[in-house]
């Protein structure tokens, strides 16, 4: 309400083990380019769509290949 461009930190994780790459990732300094706060369709399974930007980002966990 504000007007603030509020900025945070996302950390998303790999639910593969078997995957190889990154396991966790941070993203820093996201700001959100368009967020839903209700939808009230009726019948209908709730699904959320949060497009996003970021600054920057590095990896937490490196899984290496075996």
């Amino acid at each position: 309400r504000t007007g603030q461009d509020i900025k945070v930190t996302i950390v998303s994780k790999l639910a593969d083990p078997a995957a190889y790459g990154a396991e966790r990732i941070v993203l820093r300094n996201a700001s959100f380019d368009d967020l839903t706060l209700a939808d009230w369709a009726a019948q209908k399974n709730g699904e959320v769509d949060c497009p996003f930007t970021f600054e920057d980002f590095y990896f937490m966990d490196v899984v290496a290949p075996q």
